[in-house]
């Protein structure tokens, strides 16, 4: 017969066990669903005006080292017109973070615990495209989400 005392941690480990499923199919099945990839400029920020320009970001595995890292590279549709916009460590898609001052869609790639996020802003009267570092952080330091650098301008 097995003791009570074995039962009841049993218990609570299963119980512990179906919340970390829970909690981690509403951060990556739920999450996936939210906004599209394919945005038009002035739709998703309400703050800026709406222009008549089309942006698709796309990715593409070009490597994976031995350790099965892959190395992907980015791509920016502006209008059916495909541009590489860099290459960076991690799996890519579409972002569900907040929008940023000005930001109009973002795009992450992400890795271990990190990665790069790029994101379409206007900004004095352009298109720009940025290119910022995303952490998520842990229990002795907070997350991160910043240092954005451009890496293209387009002008309206």
């Amino acid at each position: 017969m097995v003791p009570f005392f074995y039962m009841k941690n049993t218990a609570y480990i299963v119980l512990v066990l179906l919340l970390i499923a829970g909690a981690y199919y509403g951060v990556t099945v739920k999450n996936n669903e939210s906004k599209p990839a394919n945005t038009t400029l002035g739709v998703m920020n309400e703050n800026i005006q709406t222009l008549d320009t089309d942006f698709e970001w796309g990715s593409t595995v070009v490597l994976e080292d031995d350790f099965g890292v892959p190395t992907s590279e980015i791509t920016l549709s502006v209008n059916g017109q495909a541009r590489v916009i860099a290459t960076t460590t991690g799996s890519c898609g579409t972002s569900n973070l907040p929008l940023l001052e000005n930001q109009m869609n973002s795009y992450l790639c992400w890795w271990a615990g990190g990665g790069d996020e790029f994101g379409v802003f206007v900004e004095n009267g352009n298109i720009v495209v940025k290119q910022g570092i995303v952490e998520e952080g842990s229990e002795e330091y907070e997350g991160f989400r910043g240092n954005f650098k451009v890496l293209k301008t387009l002008a309206l």
